[in-house]
């Protein structure tokens, strides 16, 4: 912005001090000091994409201590430690075991690919 606004001035200063140039000479001077370059875009899509990156993040990994709307903790840790703790000697049939088993290692990989893929992008921004 400062840049922007710094090319602004400059020409507005050099047509004060030439107050005979034609439309021409003047329309030469816009094209010869633009306001934006190039460089002025990509800088603002960064930043859009740095602001846009960290409220993934925040959605992505919340306190520590905050649950889930169905009170399940969201974090990997928590995860395994349910995958720990199941019933292996419940009275339920072993198929059922084996799908409660599953379907939380399913999950446990579900959060990993989508933390794999929020690390890949944090390192597109950073490089």
């Amino acid at each position: 912005v400062f840049g922007i606004f710094s090319r602004w001035r400059l020409r507005r200063k050099l047509r004060r001090e030439m107050p005979e140039m034609s439309e021409i000479d003047q329309d030469k001077l816009d094209t010869t000091i633009a306001l934006c370059s190039p460089l002025d875009y990509f800088d603002i899509l960064l930043r859009v994409l740095n602001i846009a990156f960290n409220i993934w993040h925040i959605h992505m990994y919340p306190d520590p201590s905050a649950t889930t709307s169905d009170g399940s903790n969201s974090n990997p840790m928590s995860l395994l430690n349910e995958i720990l703790k199941l019933d292996w000697f419940a009275e339920k049939r072993v198929e059922y075991k084996v799908d409660e088993f599953m379907g939380k290692v399913v999950e446990l990989h579900n959060m990993l690919a989508a933390d794999l893929v929020h690390r890949m992008y944090a390192k597109f921004l950073v490089l």
